[in-house]
């Protein structure tokens, strides 16, 4: 059984569970195109402020939703247009990849790291 908690406790378990380490470890493996989007939705610089490039990202997807939504219940050619300009720039995939990328690289390297046979593992 493992219980994912804030990260400060993360980090008492085991430094590579630092917000600097993951985040490093993640642009490195980065897919050019994703750290393009990445670059483009963070104030300054990326390393610095990778944070605020995700909490950008669920904004612009919560946004999106949320056009989605309405349009669905109300019968607008203008937000129909709108949705559907949006929905053909692929936006939404552009977005939902590195968020999705970044989740599945926290839990992955969870897993490894709480492997029995994983040399440098945390703590138990």
């Amino acid at each position: 059984m493992a219980f994912l908690i804030g990260n400060g406790l993360s980090v008492a378990v085991w430094h590579e569970f630092a917000l600097a380490a993951l985040t490093a470890s993640f642009l490195d493996d980065l897919a050019p195109a994703d750290l393009t989007v990445l670059q483009e939705l963070t104030p300054g610089r990326l390393d610095e402020n990778f944070e605020a490039a995700l909490a950008n990202i669920e904004s612009l997807r919560d946004a999106l939703r949320t056009i989605r939504e309405v349009r669905e219940q109300i019968a607008s050619p203008d937000l129909g247009s709108i949705a559907q300009t949006i929905a053909g720039t692929g936006l939404v995939g552009r977005l939902d990849h590195p968020y999705y990328s970044y989740c599945t690289h926290v839990l992955t390297y969870l897993a490894e790291a709480w492997n029995p046979q994983h040399p440098a593992g945390p703590r138990r």
